[in-house]
């Protein structure tokens, strides 16, 4: 952002970048944490953003161009791809490993909560060890317990405590 900002009109293009990030959605989050604004197809990218960020188309393709440049907007198959530099990495737990430890975790436990047995709630997978204490043990099966999110609270409360 110091270096966007630092550029002629560099407000304009650290503001279209954030107004990109607000409006789009999370999709294939990896430790680069990239998301796209929308799928686009056959459409004006540059008047389709300007619309739906209430901007002058100008002042769109001027930023998209400057924030292709610099790696923070890509366009792939339709997608306008935002990066977002916000993700904090020691706390990413949306990468496909993750995913994979918390579904083996829920199989494990046949989904249903460990400690009031409920099942067809929403679910946690939650970590024994504490994720930030215990780097090694982050995608130890043995280190997760499915938890509905009642009781990930309770045992989250006595924590603090």
């Amino acid at each position: 952002m110091i270096v966007l900002e630092s550029m002629p009109d560099g407000y304009l293009y650290s503001t279209v970048y954030i107004k990109l990030l607000c409006k789009s959605d999370y999709f294939n989050r990896t430790e680069r944490a990239i998301r796209p604004i929308i799928k686009i197809t056959n459409i004006d990218i540059c008047g389709y953003i300007s619309t739906i960020l209430r901007m002058k188309y100008e002042d769109i393709k001027k930023s998209l161009e400057v924030l292709e440049k610099s790696g923070l907007v890509r366009f792939n198959n339709g997608l306008v791809i935002v990066k977002d530099i916000n993700i904090d990495e020691k706390r990413n737990r949306t990468t496909k490993q993750y995913k994979e430890w918390r579904k083996a975790v829920f199989e494990r436990d046949n989904y249903t909560c460990v400690i009031c047995g409920s099942k067809n709630v929403k679910l946690n997978a939650h970590h024994k060890k504490p994720w930030a204490e215990y780097k090694n043990e982050r995608f130890d099966i043995n280190n997760g317990i499915t938890l509905c999110v009642k009781c990930h609270k309770k045992i989250h409360k006595k924590k603090v405590k």
